[in-house]
């Protein structure tokens, strides 16, 4: 698997976390889109994950402090 780090919410790999978050958290898991996709989006790393060229999982990293970081998501 490689694993891609994004922090530019217009590239490829960004929409496709989005794709993954969007099938996992709004149509599996009812979530609000407008919960899911919030302010904290350019404030994180997305690595996102491929297996041959597919993505397949994505984790949503939000740096708190200097010293601690916080993944609210990781999806596989």
């Amino acid at each position: 698997m490689e694993f891609i780090w994004t922090t530019d919410l217009s590239s490829n790999n960004y929409k496709d976390a989005v794709k993954i978050r969007n099938k996992v958290f709004v149509e599996e898991q009812l979530v609000p889109p407008e919960l899911e996709i919030d302010d904290l989006e350019d404030q994180t790393q997305h690595v996102i994950g491929y297996l041959e060229n597919k993505a397949v999982s994505t984790a949503r990293i939000y740096k708190k402090t200097q010293v601690h970081s916080k993944s609210n998501e990781w999806l596989f």
